[in-house]
């Protein structure tokens, strides 16, 4: 096989198919980029759909993989070795914006170019697995475009409304960070150790439902105002903001900064976070919970998402996460 960059551990596709293209410039047609090898062979209304969304990150039998690989020589054996991943509650790339800076910039120094990795895309890993922080958010503008990590490198190292992000890396924030990234690495954990597929899609609905509930306005008041993005991506999600569009879909158009502070409530609720650890988080924000009660508070302001919260998670109960798991639950709970 002709000479490609390596992908880098954890690298999506998407970003490796970029670099691939830049290493090949001077040995192929410079217009074979991914606008246009989305362009060919593909003529038919269903086949223009598939087009639009077109994921190379989770969607390796696509034609157009095959079409890509072709192109630059690649074989498909082995593109499956190193992006076959596990199914896992995925944020759509239209409205993928979350990214680590500093893995981004490791990647400079090491391979001369930004990547991307695909746990980025991750609705339940919000903290960066390498570094322990939470994520970035770029403008929703940057969605959809073949060559978005290099966007975003640039756009983080030059723009001045970027710098305002560095106070996502102040010491209460970085507790926070620390807080969530311990939450999340034992939902990692159980998910590991569980014992079938079955088992691990109920862990993720689980953790799921939990974030989905703490997301919900009856308890913002947990986080700050930048944590919601002003402007939501457009053609991907639902314009219908009733209840039960906002449960089910909030968790997947929402900030990296909000599903961090969603999975560290979550980490109290099941008792993997004690009130002294989440009491130092009261600098960022007053009203931040500290015990299970002041959770459960906040979630019993809408009382029928509490009832609709129980019956989703005894729908995802395993002998690893179950409702026992949860402490100092609502009466009507028992």
């Amino acid at each position: 096989m002709p000479y490609i960059p390596e992908p880098i551990m954890g690298e999506s596709m998407s970003s490796w198919m970029f670099r691939v293209r830049i290493t090949k410039r001077n040995h192929t047609n410079s217009c074979l980029s991914e606008t246009v090898i989305r362009s060919v062979a593909l003529c038919s209304d269903s086949e223009r759909q598939a087009k639009l969304s077109f994921d190379p990150d989770f969607d390796l039998d696509s034609p157009l993989v095959g079409i890509f690989c072709r192109v630059y020589g690649v074989t498909m054996t082995y593109v499956a070795e190193y992006f076959r991943h596990e199914v896992q509650p995925t944020i759509s790339r239209l409205c993928a914006t979350a990214y680590c800076y500093e893995c981004m910039v490791s990647s400079v120094r090491t391979v001369g170019a930004p990547h991307s990795k695909v746990a980025w895309r991750y609705a339940l890993t919000p903290i960066c697995t390498t570094h322990g922080t939470v994520l970035y958010d770029a403008p929703i503008e940057f969605c959809g475009l073949y060559d978005i990590t290099r966007q975003i490198f640039r756009w983080h190292s030059t723009n001045p409304v970027a710098i305002r992000l560095k106070d996502r890396r102040s010491e209460p924030a970085e507790a926070l960070a620390s807080l969530a990234a311990r939450v999340q690495t034992s939902y990692m954990n159980i998910r590991e150790n569980a014992v079938s597929a079955a088992t691990q899609s109920k862990i993720d609905g689980y953790m799921l439902t939990l974030m989905r509930a703490l997301l919900m306005p009856c308890a913002h008041c947990f986080y700050v105002k930048r944590d919601f993005p002003a402007v939501l991506p457009k053609n991907c999600f639902s314009t219908d903001n009733s209840w039960y569009v906002s449960f089910y879909q909030e968790v997947f158009r929402t900030s990296a900064g909000a599903r961090a502070t969603s999975l560290f409530l979550a980490g109290i609720l099941l008792g993997w976070i004690n009130e002294e650890e989440a009491g130092e988080l009261r600098s960022i924000n007053h009203y931040m919970a500290c015990t299970p009660r002041h959770v459960w508070a906040a979630l019993k302001k809408d009382t029928g998402m509490l009832m609709w919260l129980k019956t989703e998670l005894s729908r995802n109960n395993t002998d690893y996460l179950s409702l026992s798991s949860l402490q100092e639950v609502p009466k009507q709970w028992r």
